[in-house]
């Protein structure tokens, strides 16, 4: 078996693609497992069926694939959460704009970097950023996972706000009632098989909502979108650091 380090944590996995997998997570491979953190290991086998009816991807990419859902199965018995958005840095803090697919939340990654510049803002992860629930602080997580993009980095950078992205004409923006962020986030995560595992994803999204400023973000994908997204979630001025 190899292994990776992900969000703080060694993960031991098995693989019929032993070289494919070390190339895939050549950012996070350690190769053994390590003593002073979290170790699990991964069983893709469960998962790879249920994927292969449902795409016709090549079995390496299904295994790749298999992975990470096994990973998000049992991440909330270690406080942490594999969630579906894309997060990004500004200046030490990370920003997550989570939504369903096609909604646009790579393509607002790309403009932050276009009007703020690609040095000032980074992706942390293009896909299924990894939330670690680290004593008072919730950290934004790199992770392999990255969508077809493939952006990531493997860091783990505090949370400064999350945005839950419906795509709109208008540009507005405002925060989130604790029953607009669960109806919501619920969707927007891999809710685990066992009972046990997922009253603790439960009790780690209303952690979240208690630690971390939630908002609803109605916005084009236009500049001025980036101006209200940008003002709220950082409380700067934007115009300031505009390039």
């Amino acid at each position: 078996m190899q292994c990776i380090k992900v969000a703080g944590l060694s993960v031991e996995y098995k693989t019929d693609f032993p070289s494919v997998m070390e190339g895939l997570f050549a950012d996070y491979f350690v190769g053994g497992q390590e003593s002073n953190v979290p170790s699990l290991t991964l069983d893709p086998g469960p998962w790879k069926k249920s994927i292969t009816e449902r795409t016709d991807q090549r079995p390496e990419t299904v295994e790749f694939y298999a992975l990470s859902v096994a990973l998000g199965d049992v991440l909330p018995k270690y406080k942490r959460l594999q969630t579906h958005g894309v997060a990004i840095e500004f200046e030490g803090k990370a920003y997550i704009f989570a939504a369903p697919s096609g909604t646009g939340k790579s393509t607002r990654a790309f403009l932050w970097q276009k009007y703020l510049g690609s040095d000032k803002v980074c992706v942390i992860n293009g896909d299924k950023p990894i939330l670690w629930f680290k004593d008072d602080t919730v950290l934004a997580c790199g992770s392999p996972w990255a969508g077809k993009e493939g952006l990531q980095k493997n860091v783990c950078v505090p949370i400064g706000g999350l945005c839950l992205l419906r795509r709109s004409h208008e540009n507005k923006i405002q925060r989130a009632t604790q029953k607009e962020f669960f109806d919501f986030y619920l969707s927007q995560i891999q809710l685990p098989k066992a009972a046990r595992t997922i009253m603790d994803s439960f009790s780690l999204i209303e952690e979240l909502f208690s630690k971390v400023p939630a908002f609803l973000l109605e916005n084009d994908l236009s500049e001025q979108g980036v101006k209200v997204a940008f003002e709220t979630l950082t409380g700067k001025e934007y115009e300031h650091y505009r390039i």
